[in-house]
Order: structure tokens, then C-alpha cells, then sequence
């Protein structure tokens, strides 16, 4: 009884690796919760949103359900990457996991599906404004669209925070089939009170808007409704 046993988790641990073998995987969910154990009573020690992307994960129950959804509690071992990488550890429930090349896929044809409604799409996104200038580099701009027109700090762990991501609020509504969005963020201070304070910031204040979304080679792009605004140069992921 006890070699069948044993074998028997073998091939569990075997069968449940082969689902996702050679895959990149993604979250496919928004609001996906990291938790500190294998339940849903865990504490929750992260939130993550479609699309980002997992660097290790393996089983470590049995075939479940949770919220409709099949699948089996998997160990997470991540990193979140901004100026510098902090690793991430804790349990995800794999229903919420899908390879990359899906997630990104889907997320393409959902953004770019006009039948939708902008808010709609839009929500929970992440809105990365691309600051960066090749003769002139600065820190991006780049937090997550919530429900209800606010923001949540989210976006530190975007590949597009080039040299760094600053603490970015949006207000953002849809009007008239355009995204308005307020941005209030910081800038480097070239005039600082203190003179010589090569660390001085200043609050900044600007508005975007923007009249819909296409897709490059580098990703989801938002069309300006107006004029050229170098400040506004914006992705959604």
C-alpha cells in the first residue's frame, strides 16, 4: 500500500507539472490573490492582474475547486522589477494561470474590441505614460485604472518603467467615447529651493486624452485625441 501510494503521488506531481510544461505563465484574472498558505482563509500578501507574468510555480495539492474554476494550489516563486528585483513567495490557485502567449493574446482582442465599451476595457488595466526620451530620460508614470475613475499604485513592476517608475495618482473617465485622464505626479526640480539639491522634486499636473487604443509592435497604444503631447505617450497592459 505504501509504494502504490507513493507512486500515486509521483504521478500526480507529474501529471500536474506536464499542464503547464515549457510555458510561460500568466495570471488570467484581475485581483488574483498571492496568499501566505495553500487556502482561501490564508492571509493575502499580494493582488495580482491579467497578464503578469510568473516566473516558478509548482503544485502542492490535490485537484480542487474554487470559484467555479478547476485546478490545484500552486508554491509561486516571483520577482517584481522596477529599478531594482524583490522575490516574491506564496500560493496561487492555478485556475488563474493560463500561458503567456494566451493571456496576451486574449488581452490584445479584448482591448482592441470596439463592441466593448472604453471603461470597460480599460478597467484594471495598467497606464504606463512613457516619459522616457532618448536625449532627455526621465522616470515613467505609471499606476492601474480602477473602477469608479481612481488609481491604485500598481505599476512598479512594469518592464516599461525603464529607468524607474514615479508615484503616480490618475482621475480618469470616458467622455464622449475619449479616456480623459489627470495625471498628478513628481518631476525632478531643476530650481530647487536649496540650491544644489540634486534630489529636489516638484508636484506636476497634466491632462491626457486620448480617443482610442492600437496595437504596435512594443504593445497596446493609446491614440491622442489632440495634437502630439510627448507627456502623454502612453501603454495599457
Amino acid at each position: 500500500m505504501l509504494k502504490k501510494s507513493a507512486g500515486s503521488i509521483v504521478l500526480f506531481i507529474l501529471s500536474a507539472t506536464s499542464l503547464f510544461a515549457d510555458e510561460q505563465l500568466c495570471i488570467a484574472g484581475d485581483a488574483v490573490r498571492l496568499r501566505a498558505e495553500p487556502s482561501t482563509d490564508a492571509p493575502v500578501l499580494r493582488e495580482y492582474y491579467y497578464g503578469h507574468r510568473i516566473f516558478k510555480a509548482e503544485p502542492v495539492s490535490a485537484p480542487l475547486v474554487i470559484g467555479g474554476k478547476e485546478g490545484r494550489w500552486m508554491k509561486i516563486e516571483n520577482k517584481v522589477c522596477a529599478l531594482n528585483c524583490i522575490d516574491e513567495s506564496g500560493f496561487l490557485f492555478s485556475g488563474f494561470l493560463r500561458p503567456c502567449s494566451e493571456t496576451e493574446e486574449d488581452l490584445r482582442r479584448r482591448m482592441l474590441d470596439t463592441s466593448i465599451p472604453l471603461e470597460k476595457r480599460l478597467a484594471f488595466r495598467r497606464l504606463s505614460i512613457l516619459l522616457y526620451d532618448a536625449d532627455n530620460p526621465a522616470p515613467s508614470v505609471s499606476a492601474r485604472l480602477l473602477p469608479g475613475g481612481k488609481s491604485g499604485r500598481q505599476g512598479f513592476d512594469s518592464m516599461t518603467c525603464y529607468i524607474g517608475c514615479l508615484p503616480t495618482t490618475y482621475n480618469w473617465q470616458v467622455k464622449g467615447g475619449r479616456l480623459i485622464v489627470d495625471v498628478e505626479t513628481t518631476e525632478m526640480d531643476y530650481n530647487p529651493p536649496v540650491e544644489g539639491d540634486a534630489t529636489a522634486q516638484k508636484s506636476v499636473r497634466f491632462r491626457c486624452e486620448y480617443r482610442g487604443i492600437e496595437y504596435r509592435d512594443y504593445g497596446l497604444r493609446l491614440v491622442q485625441a489632440r495634437a502630439h503631447d510627448p507627456r502623454c505617450v502612453a501603454i495599457v497592459d
